[in-house]
């Protein structure tokens, strides 16, 4: 060979300074403008960081943290509640609830919104780092990475869930990771599981993440039992990281039988299957069948985990579309390195100055910037967030809540027996508890089926209404116009209606003062 052919490529003048000390600390990284791009893109225009408190189950979440704080106790018994009062009641999210609170101590409502869509932007973040870091082509992370984001935007909520969207794809990076390469770095995962239990139940998400590992494992190679057992071990040892909890294995049962319930299904819109109608249903489908085909791929080369890995998180996304974010997580490593297989055969024999190896070359050279990190990361993100604060940043709620109606009758609703939509009831335990307490809020898996079925009953104003209306002893009423029960009470001679802004309309019984 001769000594032309071993001469290394030219260095360029951008790639020197990059080489440098100080250009691979100060020169902005393409991860780094990815990540502030990304949190400019979803919440320096239209809501901004308001969209994220579009759901009021952020607000008991906050008061939760500040009872914890205060009392220096994790609650066992509810203490939002008139219908419930004193009954066990699992806090399962206590960890991020005391972030929220403090958070909201110190920024208010918009430190808790910016917080979360912060976490939110992270996990995209890790995601395109995970794939990136497999060897995938820049293009195609770059794409699975926006399929994500659109794909998660159900979740795009100032809640515990935007804990486990991170930590999840943090978790499938660790898998991926140690299935090129074993080593024991995926054995941070085990504190990782610790500190995820109390902050959210997406926690089991990771456990079955790695127990799929070790099946898959054992049947790629059934007389390996090391390989398979390093999984297996992995898998007991988040197991029994996830007992440290204020409630321990009674946490794990509950969390089970939420999941399973059918009432959650019927009473939560999340929990409901896809419908395929929204964009963000149409994203989820085109990464499901291609992650579905791709899985088909994987076990042709006896690649089993990552199939399953793809066709458990399918099957959870297609029962619940709370889990479409975690199946588009879970199946983009496989799709990436598929699509890049598909690409590397496409430029293969072909001229360099072909246009697929002219972006093949474009492609290498945005991922050795993808791969890099600065403290423009941070710097770049602090910047965004606070050009952003004047217009952007909520100070209450948005006005689907029935804000002026709930000020304007405060001492009205003291101590009554309210019946309202379990939404707005969360608003009022923000506003108003521990002066005011409620019937029904989010926490539907404290309340149940039974009472989730005579809140259904008065939501639609069945044939059962008045029987379940006496059975409470309601007496006010507070609901949205277009509810059928405020048609109802309307025309019902035993109830007026004190107030009607347009949107909600506020009722009491004719007797009451009688």
């Amino acid at each position: 060979m001769s000594s032309a052919a071993v001469q290394p490529a030219p260095v360029t003048a951008p790639q020197a300074a990059l080489d440098t000390r100080w250009g691979k600390l100060l020169i902005p990284s393409l991860s780094d403008l990815f990540f502030v791009a990304m949190i400019g893109w979803l919440f320096g225009v239209g809501l901004g960081w308001s969209g994220l408190v579009l759901d009021g189950d952020t607000g008991w979440h906050i008061r939760t943290g500040e009872y914890i704080l205060q009392t220096g106790t994790v609650p066992h018994q509810d203490i939002f509640s008139w219908s419930k009062a004193g009954e066990p009641w699992f806090a399962w999210e206590w960890l991020t609830d005391v972030q929220y609170a403090l958070l909201h101590g110190r920024w208010g409502l918009g430190g808790v919104a910016v917080f979360s869509g912060l976490l939110i932007c992270a996990s995209a973040y890790a995601l395109l780092r995970v794939l990136v870091s497999t060897g995938a082509n820049a293009f195609v992370a770059g794409v699975l990475t926006l399929l994500y984001v659109g794909g998660s935007s159900l979740h795009h909520h100032a809640r515990p869930h935007v804990w486990t969207l991170l930590l999840f794809a943090i978790a499938v990076g660790l898998l991926v990771r140690d299935r090129r390469r074993p080593d024991k770095l995926v054995w941070v995962l085990v504190p990782i599981t610790c500190v995820w239990t109390n902050l959210h139940g997406g926690f089991l998400a990771g456990i079955a993440m790695v127990g799929l590992a070790a099946l898959g494992t054992s049947i790629e190679e059934p007389r390996n039992w090391r390989a398979y057992g390093r999984y297996l071990a992995l898998a007991s040892a988040c197991a029994a990281a996830s007992l440290v909890n204020p409630y321990g294995v009674q946490l794990h049962i509950h969390v089970a039988e939420y999941l399973r319930s059918d009432f959650i299904r019927n009473l939560v819109q999340e929990f409901r299957s896809p419908g395929f109608r929204t964009e963000t249903e149409r994203q989820f489908e085109a990464v499901l069948l291609i992650g579905i085909a791709c899985a088909g791929f994987s076990l042709a080369r006896r690649r089993v985990v990552e199939a399953l890995w793809v066709l458990y998180f399918a099957h959870a996304a297609l029962t619940s579309a709370r889990h479409i974010p975690l199946y588009i997580l879970a199946a983009a490593p496989l799709i990436a390195s598929e699509a890049t297989r598909w690409w590397d055969s496409l430029c293969g024999g072909r001229p360099r100055n072909s246009l697929p190896n002219i972006l093949d070359a474009i492609s290498k050279d945005l991922t050795i910037g993808l791969r890099r990190t600065t403290f423009w990361l941070v710097a770049g993100s602090i910047a965004v967030v606070f050009t952003t604060t004047a217009k952007t940043w909520p100070t209450d709620f948005s006005r689907t809540f029935p804000r002026e109606m709930i000020a304007a009758h405060r001492d009205r609703l003291q101590g009554a027996r309210l019946f309202t939509t379990d939404q707005w009831g969360d608003y009022i335990l923000y506003k108003e508890w521990p002066r005011q307490k409620v019937f029904f809020d989010g926490r539907s898996d404290f309340y149940g089926a039974k009472m989730g079925a005579d809140y259904l009953s008065l939501m639609g104003a069945d044939f059962k209404w008045p029987e379940v209306v006496k059975r409470y002893g309601f007496n006010l009423m507070l609901l949205p116009v277009k509810w059928p029960l405020a048609s109802v009470l309307k025309l019902s001679p035993e109830w007026r209606v004190v107030a009607d802004d347009g949107t909600a309309i506020l009722f009491e019984p004719k007797n009451l003062h009688k």
